[in-house]
Protein backbone atom coordinates (compact mmCIF):
# COMPACT_ATOMS: atom_id res chain seq x y z
CA UNK A 1 0.00 0.00 0.00
CA UNK A 2 1.65 3.73 -0.68
CA UNK A 3 0.77 5.69 2.28
CA UNK A 4 -0.18 9.40 1.31
CA UNK A 5 -0.59 10.38 4.94
CA UNK A 6 3.39 9.57 5.04
CA UNK A 7 4.08 11.61 1.90
CA UNK A 8 2.21 14.50 2.67
CA UNK A 9 3.73 14.80 6.04
CA UNK A 10 7.13 14.88 4.63
CA UNK A 11 5.87 17.25 2.12
CA UNK A 12 4.70 19.64 4.82
CA UNK A 13 7.77 19.02 6.78
CA UNK A 14 10.43 19.84 3.83
CA UNK A 15 8.09 23.36 3.08
CA UNK A 16 8.80 24.03 6.61
CA UNK A 17 11.99 23.35 6.70
CA UNK A 18 12.63 25.61 3.42
CA UNK A 19 10.60 28.32 4.98
CA UNK A 20 12.61 28.56 8.33
CA UNK A 21 15.79 28.73 6.11
CA UNK A 22 14.92 31.33 3.76
CA UNK A 23 13.63 32.89 6.80
CA UNK A 24 17.59 32.67 8.47
CA UNK A 25 19.05 33.85 4.92
CA UNK A 26 16.37 36.55 4.53
CA UNK A 27 17.56 38.06 8.22
CA UNK A 28 21.46 37.35 7.30
CA UNK A 29 20.52 39.15 4.36
CA UNK A 30 19.03 42.24 6.27
CA UNK A 31 21.82 42.25 8.60
CA UNK A 32 24.53 42.62 5.45
CA UNK A 33 22.46 45.30 4.27
CA UNK A 34 22.33 47.29 7.13
CA UNK A 35 26.02 46.92 8.20
CA UNK A 36 26.80 48.31 4.36
CA UNK A 37 24.29 51.13 4.85
CA UNK A 38 26.41 52.19 7.83
CA UNK A 39 29.57 51.50 6.53
CA UNK A 40 28.26 54.30 3.45
CA UNK A 41 26.68 56.43 6.07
Amino acid sequence: MFNIKGVTSIIFYSEDIIKKYLLVKLNKTKLEINKTIRFLD
